[in-house]
């Protein structure tokens, strides 16, 4: 009797063995599928795309003019920089030269550069070579693709290379709200997972966005002074930013200015045109000619013809140093803003020291301390604040 149960009992002792197999291999590909899903995560970038990334990236390409970069710096995590296009210029002989970039980050020099658009495209072979597990495309011109940077995506996307598309209110990006600054810098934040440092910065930028909006919003038209918005060519011709465009971002939309120039781009004018507006007031924004501090207006060569604007004969003049720098505000956008204001409306911000400002400000983003915020502002052109106490 017991010879006729040895074979099913058998049969039955392999089932069990089989199916224990079958269930340890269920749970190992479960549990592979779990640790998978802890490595990588799911985020929206703004173009609206749901991208998949590392989920503790540590080799990071970057396609950016500054915002990028100057909030990996803030966020503390600019080591993970493995390759640039942009932020250097190849073809300039100094490219340190007034990059406050450059100044905080030295090393960037060192990392594979791997090209830009403007300084005659990229080279994707430079940028494979660096081994990135992200890229972070930062979009000045508040286009997801054209027909340049749509097959360099395809190309990086193809290679298993996530891309990251990070927009922000740039030259081309007059439709964007400071909304969409503060956007940026949260989805940077959320790459990295840090999202409450990257909120610490949007609400200490969002305090001084808000004090110049609100000191400004009541006051009559006819009370504002007329302001010109330039960036300074040769022989006294002029860039000129019309309302809330590039250079003049935020300026009428937080900063409350009266600019005279209508426009709704930017344009260069001759040195006739420029006298024709007569604005009480002038902004020097970065150009061609860029000047230290608002003094140095009055020695330049072929702008003698200015003199007899109200804004050069009452010495109402202020520059924003190199802030915008190609038409990226970077970190700087509330910088600028607060120079506008208090230029404009003297009275109004009697009360704020920008030289003081800015040390607390660089001092918070960056952790450096106050003679290396001095020397970040020189290299912004933003010293003679710190040496007329402005």
């Amino acid at each position: 009797m017991m010879k006729q149960f040895k074979p099913i009992f058998g049969l039955i002792i392999l089932s069990l063995i089989f199916a224990a197999i079958v269930l340890g291999a269920g749970c190992t590909e479960a549990g592979s599928t779990e640790q998978n899903n802890t490595n990588t995560k799911a985020i929206t970038d703004m173009s609206g795309h749901e991208v998949m990334i590392p989920a503790d990236p540590q080799h990071v390409a970057i396609i950016d003019k500054g915002l990028v970069v100057q909030t990996m710096i803030a966020l503390g995590v600019d080591d993970r920089i493995a390759a640039t296009g942009g932020v250097i210029n190849p073809k300039s002989s100094d490219p340190t030269r007034n990059r406050d970039t450059l100044y905080l980050r030295p090393d960037l020099l060192t990392r594979s550069n791997f090209g830009y658009a403007y300084y005659g495209g990229f080279n994707f072979e430079t940028l494979l070579a660096a081994e990135p597990d992200l890229v972070i495309w930062h979009m000045l011109d508040n286009t997801e693709k054209n027909d340049a940077t749509g097959e360099f995506i395809e190309k990086i996307e193809s290679a298993g290379i996530p891309v990251v598309i990070v927009k922000s209110a740039g030259v081309n990006g007059a439709e964007n709200s400071i909304e969409t600054q503060y956007e940026a810098i949260r989805l940077i934040g959320e790459i990295f997972d840090a999202q409450d440092r990257a909120n610490a910065i949007v609400g200490y930028i969002n305090t001084t966005i808000t004090m110049v909006q609100e000191r400004t919003a009541n006051i009559p038209d006819d009370e504002k002074p007329s302001v010109l918005i330039v960036g300074l060519a040769k022989d006294g011709s002029a860039y000129v930013w019309g309302e809330d465009y590039g250079s003049a971002r935020f300026s009428t939309e937080i900063a409350h200015l009266k600019n005279v120039y209508l426009g709704n781009q930017t344009q260069i004018m001759s040195k006739e045109q420029i006298i024709a507006f007569k604005p009480d007031k002038l902004v020097v924004v970065d150009g061609p000619i860029a000047i230290p501090a608002p003094e140095d207006f009055y020695t330049l060569e072929g702008f003698e013809s200015w003199s007899i604007l109200p804004a050069v004969e009452n010495h109402d003049i202020v520059t924003v140093g190199i802030c915008p720098w190609w038409g990226d505000f970077c970190l700087e956008f509330p910088t600028v803003i607060l120079l506008e204001a208090k230029s404009t409306y003297p009275d109004q911000f009697e009360d704020v020291k920008v030289n003081e400002w800015l040390t607390d400000y660089h001092t918070m983003l960056y952790g450096i301390n106050a003679t290396q915020a001095t020397e970040l502002a020189d290299k912004q052109y933003l010293k003679w604040t710190y040496d007329s106490s402005y």
